[in-house]
């Protein structure tokens, strides 16, 4: 289970991941659930889809302005 090429930072990445979609999973499952649930569970579940939204978006923008800045830096140092 525990691989020794993988650093801890990459680890917790994959447990974040993993820890994410389940969340997600679960969430879509409530939502798409024909049975009468509780308001506040159905209400829950929309609040976890949309946290899980914005953070994959601050990420993917994080990412998106590293990659540019290291462009940028390998343009200058060339």
């Amino acid at each position: 289970m525990n691989n020794p090429n993988i650093s801890k930072e990459e680890s917790k990445k994959n447990t974040l991941k993993q820890l994410k979609s389940g969340i997600h999973l679960a969430a879509q499952l409530i939502l798409a659930s024909p049975l009468k649930l509780p308001i506040k569970l159905i209400q829950g579940a929309k609040y976890a889809v949309l946290a899980i939204s914005l953070i994959d978006g601050l990420f993917e923008k994080e990412k998106e302005s590293t990659t540019k800045s290291e462009l940028v830096d390998e343009k200058d140092g060339a």
